[in-house]
């Protein structure tokens, strides 16, 4: 895609290795114009999807679409409006896709939304994925987790789940040349601990890090889905522009990770053994009773 070069972007999301979908998505737009650069700004967004495998990400995908979609389309409304429209586009979409389809009737998802506006970041935020800032090697956390803190943290707020609203934490914070941003799904931010976190933004540009992030997520346990949206921010003026190439599948270089045995397959072995048990003693039986020939006996008479 084209981007100013003023913003340096990094990508990347992996299904970890217990999961067996990718329920997380995100969507990165970059101005093409200088105007719209003064205009739009640059947008980036994170979901999460639950509900289980295809209904989560359907509700991700819908949410993150529709939002940005709806951002961009109120170039004339002032920008913390302009981010509760998204929010209320992403709300009434994954409504929407709910009544369509009866397994979707329960799907939502969490929604992060950073617009970046010259050295203005509008932030957008329901549920528990994070929009991180990294400033002179400190790692803040810019957004609010709603959840309730248990055995598997239980989201308060979220987009779908049959609800025609929700209430988002909309935000103003001002960037600096030098600032990093880091918008991230919490099977990341459960599995990295935030110095070293800041440790990979510090010593690498967006992409490396995003891709280590992830890499560094799955070596934890990757017990989730993981995705991370790098920014670093070189300046507020757009400059030149430049081509980029965004990574557009999951990370799959990643020869150390493997997807460990499920639960069921770890239960399966004691049925696997008794047939195999059972199908012996019935050999034995068959061979002594039309051959004459004593299988058993013949064992305990070698053993011996």
């Amino acid at each position: 895609m084209r981007a100013p070069e003023h913003v340096e972007i990094g990508v990347a999301t992996h299904t970890g290795r217990v999961r067996g979908a990718n329920e997380d998505d995100y969507l990165v737009f970059a101005p093409q114009t200088a105007e719209e650069c003064r205009q739009l700004g640059w947008w980036f967004a994170v979901a999460d999807g639950m509900g289980g495998a295809a209904a989560g990400a359907d509700a991700s995908r819908t949410a993150v679409r529709a939002a940005v979609r709806a951002g961009l389309d109120g170039s004339d409304t002032e920008p913390d409006q302009r981010m509760a429209d998204c929010f209320t586009a992403a709300v009434g979409a994954v409504f929407e896709l709910s009544r369509e389809e009866p397994r979707l009737r329960s799907t939502g998802t969490t929604l992060t939304i950073a617009n970046l506006i010259d050295h203005r970041l509008f932030l957008g935020h329901v549920g528990d994925t994070r929009c991180l800032l990294l400033r002179n090697g400190d790692l803040g956390q810019l957004s609010t987790d709603h959840v309730v803190q248990g055995d598997g943290n239980q989201l308060t707020r979220c987009v779908g789940a049959g609800q025609r609203e929700v209430e988002v934490d909309i935000t103003e914070h001002r960037v600096r040349e030098g600032d990093c941003l880091a918008l991230v799904s919490d099977g990341l931010w459960g599995c990295v601990s935030p110095a070293d976190l800041a440790e990979l933004l510090s010593n690498n540009p967006p992409q490396a890090a995003a891709t280590a992030a992830v890499r560094m997520a799955n070596a934890s346990g990757g017990r989730d889905n993981i995705t991370a949206v790098i920014v670093r921010i070189h300046g507020v003026e757009p400059g030149a522009f430049r081509e980029v190439e965004l990574p557009r599948d999951e990370e799959r270089d990643l020869p150390q990770i493997h997807r460990p045995a499920t639960g069921l397959t770890v239960r399966r072995w004691p049925w696997v053994a008794l047939l195999a048990c059972g199908a012996v003693l019935l050999l034995a039986g068959i061979a002594k009773a039309f051959l004459g020939f004593d299988p058993v006996a013949w064992l305990v008479a070698r053993l011996r």
